[in-house]
Formats: structure tokens, C-alpha cells, sequence
């Protein structure tokens, strides 16, 4: 019996696939194109809603002219004895442009870079998990598994010598469990010939391989090695991780809106030790005179940035989403498919191996 319990790995240990799992197998072969489906729209929840000028916004854009700070050393009008008022970094305008400046470099930057990102990770959640949930896009290649498993050279061979060793163990077993019953009653005359009858093929030995793993998949295939990855500057030496997102039951599980955190695009800023000198410099006044402007100014063009970028990677990430989905769905279903046919070759041969090999081993043990 342990002999049986032994099957199963022995089953396992001939799901070997002919290809090199680091090529990015390609059987396009009779399979029909799949049509990526449409772009679903953006959630709702996702989108940026426009900021509300507030009062004080509108004063700096409506009666703030930085051109003419030469003529008006306080554009803003609040009395020179104000602590808030910057003194050491000169007038308020020249605040301003750097603030602004800063804000402007930041967002088209950093900023639009992250956004972009997480946009992209969001579509490419959707699109890759739509792809996996479609069983139709690897019917054909389920098909072609299972006729390449079929004729697996290694299952067959493996198949026979099963069936030969199980045929030669159980006709042991019988034959000595017939011979001693005949001595053990007295009344029972014993048979010189033996009767090896038909036994029973321990099919349950040969049961359903396990299906692939969709994790070891991910790992055999990465995303960054993946010919379908968009060349997007907004991308660059970046991807996003498949796994961790296909685990995720919702994309507010993994999205962030830390594209639009002033205080950490001003914190990125300050860091730099080139463009960021000027900021290091300041007094605490000057600095929150600064970061109210930065921020103030970064909000404005993030708006913008949304309405383009964004979007723009949130399709592109679904496209991308789908199609690295549906090849994972076409490797996947070959490889089930795969499965089954070993499992029947092994199963076949070893079930014709067994019968043609019981009588004659029956025989010799009696």
C-alpha cells in the first residue's frame, strides 16, 4: 500500500514542460485572437475633484504681479514690522517665483511621475484580473495541453513500468493470500493450477495531478522581463508587482494619493541638495511663507496633470493589465491541460502494462 501512496509524487514529478520558462513560450498556433475588451471608466471615488479657489488663492493670483516688485517692495500691502513678512531672502515676490518655480518643477516631475504610477497600477489591477477571470481565453490552449501531454514520451514509459511493477506486487500478494487460504481449511482441496482470474486496477493511484500554481507562474514569468511592458517614460525603471496585486480584493488596497501631498513633494524638494539650497536657506518664516505658496501652486497644476496623465495611465495600465493577464490565463490553461494529458497517458499505459502483465506474474508466484 505505500507502494500506492507513492503514485502521486511519482505523477507530479513528470509535470516537466518542454519549454524554457524564462522565453515567454509563445502557441499561438490555431488559438482565435482574443479582443482586448473596452476600458472600463475610472471609479468615480478615484478621480480628482477640482479645487475651490479660496480667498486667499485668489488674492495672490488676481493682485500679486511679480513683474513689478521693483516698484512695490510689499505687494501684499501688510505692515514691515510683520514677522510673517520675509526679510532676509528680500521681497515676497521673489519668494513667490521660487515657491512656484519649485512647485511647477515638482509636480511635472515627481509628481506626475507617482500619479502616473499609481493610475497605472489601478488599470493594470483591473485588466490583468478581467483577463484571469476569463476561462474562454485559454480554452484553446487547454486543448493543446492536454494533446501534448498525451503523447509525453516520459509519461508513457513511466506508465508502463507502473503498471508492470503494480502487476508484479499484486499478483504476489495474491497468489500467497490463495495458497495459504487453501492449506488453512482442512476441508479444501488445493488447486496445483492457479487461477489468476481479473483483478482490479488500482486506478485511484493515478488521480488528478494538482493544477499550477498562478504564483509560481508570476515568478517563471516577470512583468519586467515581458516584451508587452509599455516603454513609458513615466515608467521608467519601475513595474508594478502582478502578485500583489492580483491578492488585493480591492484597488483601494494598494492605491495611494501621495501624488498629491504637497508636504512630500516640498519635503523631495528640499532634499535635493542642488535645487534645494535656496529652501535650506531660509528662516522659518520665509519657509512657511514658501511652503504656502509651494503648496498652493503644486494643487493647481496636479488638477491639471490629473486630467491628463492620469487617465492616460489608467488605460495604459489596463491594456498592459489585460494582456500580460491573458497570457498568464493562455500558460496557465496549457498547462492544466498538460496535466490531464500526462495523467491519462500514465493512467493508459499503465493500465494496459498491468493486464498484460498480471497473468504471467500470477503464475509465477502460485
Amino acid at each position: 500500500m505505500r507502494y500506492f501512496a507513492l503514485l502521486p509524487l511519482m505523477l507530479l514529478s513528470l509535470m516537466v514542460y518542454p519549454q524554457n520558462a524564462q522565453e515567454f513560450p509563445s502557441r499561438s498556433g490555431q488559438r482565435t485572437p482574443a479582443a482586448r475588451p473596452q476600458t472600463p471608466d475610472l471609479p468615480e471615488e478615484l478621480k480628482v475633484a477640482k479645487r475651490k479657489d479660496t480667498e486667499d488663492s485668489a488674492k495672490r493670483r488676481d493682485h500679486v504681479d511679480t513683474r513689478d516688485d521693483r516698484r512695490n517692495p510689499n505687494p501684499r500691502g501688510r505692515d514691515l514690522d510683520d514677522n510673517r513678512f520675509p526679510t532676509r531672502r528680500g521681497d515676497a515676490g521673489r519668494l513667490e517665483r521660487e515657491a512656484q518655480d519649485a512647485a511647477e518643477k515638482m509636480a511635472n516631475g515627481y509628481g506626475r511621475n507617482l500619479a502616473y504610477r499609481e493610475y497605472f497600477q489601478v488599470g493594470f489591477y483591473r485588466g490583468m484580473r478581467n483577463a484571469l477571470k476569463d476561462d474562454r481565453l485559454g480554452q484553446w490552449d487547454y486543448q493543446d495541453g492536454i494533446q501534448q501531454g498525451r503523447r509525453d514520451p516520459n509519461a508513457r514509459r513511466e506508465g508502463r513500468s507502473q503498471g508492470l511493477d503494480l502487476a508484479n506486487r499484486i499478483a504476489q500478494e495474491q497468489a500467497v493470500h490463495e495458497v495459504s487460504d487453501q492449506f488453512a481449511d482442512l476441508n479444501w482441496r488445493p488447486r496445483p493450477q492457479p487461477n489468476p482470474g481479473r483483478p482490479n486496477f488500482p486506478g485511484a493511484a493515478f488521480a488528478s495531478p494538482v493544477d499550477p500554481n498562478l504564483r509560481d507562474l508570476f515568478e517563471a514569468y516577470p512583468l519586467s522581463r515581458w516584451s508587452g511592458f509599455p516603454r513609458d517614460p513615466y515608467l521608467d525603471r519601475w513595474v508594478p508587482e502582478p502578485y500583489r496585486l492580483y491578492e488585493c480584493d480591492r484597488y483601494t488596497d494598494f492605491y495611494s494619493n501621495q501624488w498629491r501631498e504637497a508636504k512630500r513633494a516640498l519635503a523631495a524638494f528640499a532634499q535635493d541638495r542642488r535645487d534645494g539650497a535656496f529652501y535650506r536657506s531660509l528662516n522659518n518664516a520665509d519657509k512657511a511663507f514658501f511652503e504656502e505658496e509651494f503648496t498652493d501652486a503644486y494643487l493647481d497644476i496636479m488638477d491639471r496633470i490629473f486630467d491628463t496623465y492620469g487617465d492616460r495611465g489608467y488605460r495604459s495600465g489596463f491594456d498592459c493589465g489585460w494582456d500580460y493577464g491573458a497570457f498568464i490565463q493562455y500558460e496557465i490553461s496549457y498547462r492544466k491541460g498538460y496535466n490531464r494529458g500526462v495523467g491519462e497517458a500514465m493512467r493508459q499505459t499503465a493500465e494496459s502494462s498491468f493486464f498484460d502483465t498480471y497473468p504471467r506474474a500470477y503464475s509465477a508466484a502460485y
